[in-house]
């Protein structure tokens, strides 16, 4: 009997560590509005999705705050369990203690100046249990009765220690409550050898794997791709400075597949992709190389990616009164376009009548392979700048303005000559980041500084579990105009198809193969040969142990 109510309070134990931490998870079916944005914004998570609280404050126990986590704490932590803080009761075990609850480093905040955590679906447990490395991120225990234990030879060697346990609840130790555990060295035990004949361990766990948080995580982080995160994709490069529209927009091209933790996050144009007579998508990573760094973020940086092609650089007359046009463009260099012009015109009366139209263009390389904005108040001496996207990625940077000359009076001898003169420059600098890769947000020697919206998504790194996919008509320089089968297409189990789709997030999650870290073939990423053969089409099954792919569009 005793063996059976063991195994019914470990169940229910655990039962209830899926009820009590679902709240820390952000957000749990069932629970009211209210409630889940209450626990978003007392456990920081617009920051970061996935995070747990700290144990209870110690100061707060026998006051009116009792119940309520540690805002950080040193981790791994170990602590009475934050029941209000978690939005439940009080709830103690048979012997009428208070539960007990061990976090791991890494999903809980360590101190006042580290904002974010970096939790994604590559994130381990750090919690060992029985020998088993990352078994856990976080455990709630039953302490039971104190008992006096006196180890034996094998319980000793195994890590338990002689002790009286004696307990004081306003100054709880936990070696008075929980035995024969090594919290520093973030490895625990279950159950404790020759226990039965030499009792040292009477503690009941329930036993949080980082599966367990992320199956509740990834759906809302879906969610929030789509709320935070595509609405500035889907329009980086949708207007007409850059040859496109809203109704027809490019998207940029993919990274190549790779190990995301080592990837250069730098799109590439192959032989498939734009391959755009075939049924073959571009598909990788999300192209994210800036200019500049950015140490929050994380992102990789390349100063010198975007550059101008000092072969592509020219400038012509294209109308105007001058009969003569001169320009010297040798002096540009891969970060600034300057192109030195004059002109003139004979039989004038007032140099002001002669003027002169002028095309200057360069193309600014592999501006199509990442996210840029056109900034085009830094180009000076003409008027108007646009850049279409071309087919090998580059951005055509087209500069035209009429520019006129001098207004003096000639003089009365025909044959007098009026000039104008104008030096152009245009700095690489006009391909400025997208705002998406600067990611403005808090920092720790800035906590209190307000993220933007897709913060989260960058700095906690779940770009490296994220998809990216784009019908090869919609790739910088194609005709934007995918319809049927030259569109994107992802069939959704139990839901509404996404048909007709210019390009496509995939929030890949966690391995579901047991691969540790971030260096997953594709096959281990995305989860079904129909998601992994680059033919435009891709499915979304119910999610269970052997499919977690979850999709969002990136266009109407």
């Amino acid at each position: 009997m005793r063996r059976r109510g063991a195994q019914r309070g470990a169940a229910l134990l655990a039962m209830l560590a899926v009820i009590a931490l679902g709240g820390a998870w952000w957000i749990v079916s069932g629970r009211p509005a209210a409630n889940r944005i209450a626990l978003e914004r007392s456990h920081g998570s617009d920051l970061n999705p996935g995070r747990l609280p700290c144990p209870e404050a110690p100061a707060n126990i026998g006051t009116v705050n009792e119940g309520i986590a540690s805002g950080t704490c040193t981790l791994p932590a170990v602590g009475r369990l934050p029941w209000r803080t978690l939005g439940i009761n009080k709830l103690q075990d048979a012997a009428g203690e208070p539960l007990w609850y061990i976090v791991s480093a890494g999903w809980a905040l360590p101190n006042s100046t580290t904002p974010t955590l970096g939790i994604n679906s590559n994130t381990a447990g750090n919690l060992a249990v029985n020998g088993q490395a990352n078994a856990a991120v976080a455990a709630i225990i039953a302490p039971g009765p104190p008992i006096v234990l006196t180890p034996n030879a094998n319980q000793t060697a195994a890590g338990c220690a002689a002790r009286a346990q004696v307990r004081t609840p306003s100054a709880p130790n936990y070696l008075d409550y929980l035995e024969c555990q090594n919290i520093a060295g973030a490895s625990l035990r279950s159950a404790m050898v020759d226990n039965a004949t030499s009792p040292a361990f009477n503690d009941q766990f329930a036993l949080v794997s980082a599966a367990e948080v992320l199956a509740v995580v990834e759906p809302v982080v879906a969610l929030r791709i789509q709320r935070d995160v595509v609405p500035q994709l889907q329009s980086i490069y949708a207007s007409s400075e850059w040859g496109t529209s809203a109704a027809n927009p490019m998207f940029p091209f993919p990274a190549t597949y790779a190990d995301p933790s080592t990837s250069s996050f730098k799109g590439t144009v192959s032989a498939s992709c734009p391959a755009v007579g075939a049924r073959t998508s571009c598909e990788g990573l999300l192209p994210l190389t800036s200019s500049t760094c950015n140490a929050m973020t994380n992102g990789p940086c390349d100063t010198t990616f975007v550059q101008w092609n000092l072969a592509s650089i020219s400038a012509v007359q294209t109308g105007g009164t001058a009969t003569t046009f001169a320009a010297n463009c040798a002096a540009s260099t891969t970060t600034q376009i300057t192109c030195a012009i004059s002109f003139s015109k004979t039989l004038c009366l007032f140099c002001g009548q002669v003027n002169v139209t002028v095309q200057v263009q360069g193309d600014g390389s592999n501006v199509g392979m990442t996210l840029r904005t056109l900034n085009t108040a830094l180009a000076s001496g003409l008027t108007t700048l646009t850049a279409p996207l071309q087919t090998s990625g580059a951005a055509r940077a087209t500069y035209t303005g009429t520019v006129n000359g001098a207004g003096a009076l000639c003089g009365s001898f025909i044959g007098i000559l009026c000039n104008g003169s104008v030096t152009v420059t245009v700095p690489i600098g006009v391909f400025q980041d997208h705002p998406f890769l600067s990611a403005a947000g808090p920092t720790p020697s800035n906590t209190a500084t307000t993220p933007v919206a897709w913060f989260w998504f960058l700095v906690n790194k779940w770009h490296y579990v994220t998809y990216y996919a784009v019908a090869p008509l919609h790739t910088p320089g194609a005709a934007g105009n995918c319809a049927g089968a030259t569109c994107i297409s992802v069939s959704v189990q139990g839901g509404t198809a996404l048909s007709d789709k210019r390009a496509v997030l995939a929030l890949a999650g966690r391995s579901l193969l047991g691969t540790s870290g971030a260096n997953r073939a594709l096959s281990d990423f995305l989860d079904s040969t129909e998601n992994t053969n680059l033919d435009l089409v891709f499915e979304q099954a119910k999610s269970n142990k052997f499919f977690n792919d979850r999709f969002v569009s990136l266009s109407p």
